[in-house]
C-alpha cells in the first residue's frame, strides 16, 4: 500500500501549482507526511493547533522542517452527548473548516491557557493540500464523511490514506520506522467549569446551530 500511496501523492502534486500539507502529528498525518516528502521533500507544512507537544517538537527538529501556524477563526463549545466538544474553526479564506476537540472531565483544567488569539481571515494560498483524512475517521458531531478529494474555498483537499485501515496506518509505522506517540485530542476541564459551562448553554440551540452550519454530504 505504501508504493500506491506514494504513486498517488505523485499524481496529485503534478497537477498542483502550490501545494502544501496539514498535519496534527498524530500517526495518520505523520504517515502521509513521510510519504508526501519522499516526493516532495519540501512542502509547505501546516499546523492547527494552541501549541505544539514535546514530540511534535522533537519531530520538527530531528527533520529540520519548517511548519506554519495561525490561530483559529473562531472557538466555542458544543453538546456532545452528555458532555461537551471544543470547535476550532479556521479559515480557508472565506470558508471555515471546524476541528473538534472533545472535553475531558478532570482535576485540572486547560480551558483558561486557551489562547485568545484569532485569525478571522487567513489567505490560503495553496491550491492543493495534503491531509490524513481517512474513509474510517468519524466524529459524533459530524454525520458525514468527506469524499478523498474535496474543494475547500479555493484549494482542493486531498486525502491520499482515505482508503487505509488503522492497521495500515500501524503497519506503516513499524515498515518505515516512523516515530509516533499516541495523539491525544481531548481537552482537561475541571468540575468548576463544567458547571458554569452547563449553566451558561443552550444545549439543543447550540447543538443545532452547529449542525445546521456543517452538512458535508458522502
Amino acid at each position: 500500500m505504501i508504493h500506491e500511496a506514494v504513486e498517488y501523492i505523485r499524481k496529485s502534486l503534478a497537477q498542483a501549482k502550490n501545494p502544501s500539507i496539514l498535519v496534527s502529528f498524530g500517526k495518520d498525518s505523520l504517515v502521509l507526511l513521510t510519504l508526501a516528502r519522499q516526493v516532495l521533500p519540501n512542502i509547505p507544512i501546516f499546523y492547527f493547533g494552541d501549541k505544539l507537544s514535546k514530540f511534535a517538537e522533537s519531530i520538527i527538529i530531528e527533520n529540520d522542517l519548517q511548519v506554519y501556524s495561525y490561530a483559529p477563526a473562531d472557538r466555542y463549545l458544543v453538546p456532545n452527548g452528555d458532555g461537551y466538544s471544543l470547535i476550532d474553526e479556521y479559515s480557508f479564506g472565506q470558508t471555515r473548516v471546524p476541528l473538534i476537540s472533545d472535553l475531558k472531565p478532570s482535576e485540572k483544567c486547560e480551558l483558561e491557557k486557551l489562547s485568545t488569539v484569532r485569525t478571522p481571515l487567513f489567505n490560503w494560498n495553496s491550491d492543493l493540500t495534503l491531509w490524513g483524512y481517512r474513509a474510517e475517521d468519524s466524529h459524533p458531531l459530524m454525520k458525514a464523511t468527506f469524499p478523498q478529494r474535496v474543494e475547500v474555498g479555493a484549494t482542493m483537499m486531498d486525502a491520499p490514506l482515505y482508503n487505509w485501515s488503522e492497521q495500515d496506518i500501524f503497519n506503516a509505522i513499524e515498515e518505515l520506522r516512523i516515530p509516533y506517540e499516541p495523539e491525544v485530542n481531548e481537552v482537561e476541564v475541571c468540575s468548576q467549569c463544567l458547571e458554569e459551562i452547563n449553566d451558561s448553554i443552550d444545549r439543543e440551540a447550540s447543538l443545532a446551530a452547529f449542525q445546521a452550519k456543517y452538512q458535508f454530504s458522502h
